[in-house]
């Protein structure tokens, strides 16, 4: 009998090789009756999966086996000689794997083809999967309604404005690029134009548990700052987020250096200088025109100004289930109200988290709290101004969430041009509650209700209710249950 070396030829390669010995010996065979009667009987083999009017309908399944499953299946044609012999092929021909289905009773099942690069996680297959990224579209829309016409705005995403909104759409790119490197780009979508939210090149695997990010993407400050707007638990942000760092990530270009200590439990720490340009102020009101430069966090002070942040942040998991993070921010900049004037903001975020083991009821808690300082130097004062805010979110079951937020901001100059006089309040407080409802993973539907009290703007309280779609497509990750 001939025996083909499969290991060097590519699966195609070796089908088709198949088939011209299968025809060279039914040649064979005719020529030599007594020695085909002699041979034992088949079914179907590699070689009549080439031609799909060879074997009959029944027995066409078995093209989708593989090699090593096929010749489990049919008896030997001679017995093997001893010594190494070439290992199976691994995979079927993807021309073989795409015949029909056999309809008989019993028949094997159809292997599942394997997933482009590996299941998004860098071309571990094929060198097509190689140059494919992971493609994903998370969508977000809202309907809103507040009690007053004069009510403070955060911005960006967040659903200021009666009636629809379509917060943003996103679009994400993401993929391994080789050994040393990965990137990734997020598109956000609106009806105010569409924008680059992120996009950058990180390394893998450097020495010491380093790493080098660079590009524009979200900063490490805070716990709120890199996360999109879909992995929000409210529909909004928290007031002092938006007032500080912008009603979207802040994300200036810049470049990251990071490194995780070799602990038994996560200890991180990373610096990055970004391009200086600005940031806050956004959607201090509902309306545009009152928007001033008093809200600005930082700003553009000269050509060689930069933005320096760093965070500090540490995991501990403790009972099981339970764990415990905390983190330290701060970032250094110029306040752009002149050359040599200059912004500081510093922050501190904790957060408590009961997590279910695979296959528990589904009741998850998570208690999240952050609070910011910031000092502004003006060219005649220093303006300091503060916000915290604390959230309980709790999975009763895995598809039904609730949630409760209390913010509040305060200090000089939180809206206004100038420092808050005698007797005038700046203080914006603001409480949440919200309800989800995820059919999935990749869905959901939230109810909010929030309440404001804003002295400076409104006499009254300003009750808002608001009512969220959001969903996913393609390979982003799964909404956490």
């Amino acid at each position: 009998m001939l025996v083909l070396p499969l290991r060097q030829m590519s699966p195609c390669s070796a089908a088709g090789a198949l088939s011209r010995v299968a025809v060279l010996a039914l040649g064979l065979g005719t020529a030599a009756p007594l020695a085909a009667q002699q041979a034992p009987a088949r079914t179907i083999t590699l070689d009549d999966c080439d031609d799909v009017l060879a074997p009959p309908k029944a027995e066409l399944g078995k093209c989708r086996l593989s090699p090593e499953d096929l010749a489990a299946d049919l008896p030997p044609d001679a017995p093997t000689p001893a010594g190494p012999q070439p290992p199976p092929v691994a995979a079927v021909d993807a021309k073989v794997a795409d015949a029909p289905a056999a309809d008989a009773p019993g028949q094997a099942a159809a292997l599942p083809a394997a997933p482009l690069g590996g299941g998004g996680n860098g071309g571990e297959v094929g060198d097509d999967a190689k140059v494919l990224p992971r493609i994903s579209l998370v969508g977000l829309g809202a309907f809103a309604w507040r009690s007053a016409g004069a009510r403070p705005g955060l911005g960006g995403p967040n659903p200021d404005r009666d009636g629809f909104t379509l917060q943003q759409v996103e679009l994400g790119l993401e993929a391994d690029v080789d050994a040393a490197l990965r990137a990734a780009a997020f598109i956000h979508m609106s009806e105010a134009g569409v924008e680059v939210e992120e996009a950058y090149a990180a390394t893998r695997g450097l020495w010491g548990n380093l790493e080098v990010k660079a590009g524009k993407y979200a900063t490490s400050f805070g716990r709120m700052n890199e996360q999109h707007a879909h992995a929000w638990a409210f529909v909004n942000q928290p007031t002092v987020v938006a007032r500080f760092l912008g009603s979207r990530p802040w994300s200036p270009a810049g470049a990251q250096l990071s490194w995780v200590a070799p602990l038994p439990f996560h200890l991180k720490a990373s610096a990055n200088a970004h391009n200086s340009r600005d940031v806050g102020g956004a959607g201090l009101t509902s309306e545009p025109q009152q928007v001033v430069e008093a809200g600005q966090t930082f700003g553009v002070g000269g050509v060689h100004d930069l933005l320096w942040v760093g965070r500090l942040e540490a995991r501990v998991p403790f009972s099981g289930q339970w764990s415990l993070q905390a983190g330290g921010s701060g970032a250094f900049g110029p306040s752009g109200q002149a050359a040599s004037l200059k912004t500081e903001i510093y922050g501190a975020d904790l957060l408590l988290r009961f997590a279910p083991t695979a296959g528990g009821s589904g009741f998850a808690l998570s208690w999240q709290s952050e609070g910011m300082v910031r000092r502004r130097q003006f060219p005649a004062s220093l303006w300091v101004d503060w916000g915290v805010y604390s959230d309980v979110v709790v999975h009763v079951v895995a598809q039904v969430s609730a949630a409760l937020r209390a913010s509040v901001v305060d200090g000089d100059a939180l809206p206004g041009a100038t420092p808050r006089a005698a007797g005038v309040s700046r203080r914006e407080r603001k409480g949440s509650v919200a309800l989800g409802f995820a059919p999935s993973e990749l869905s959901l539907l939230r109810l909010q209700y929030d309440a404001t009290d804003a002295p400076w703007l409104s006499s009254r309280l300003v009750h808002g209710v608001t009512l969220q779609l959001c969903y996913s497509i393609g390979a982003h990750g799964a909404r956490t249950f």
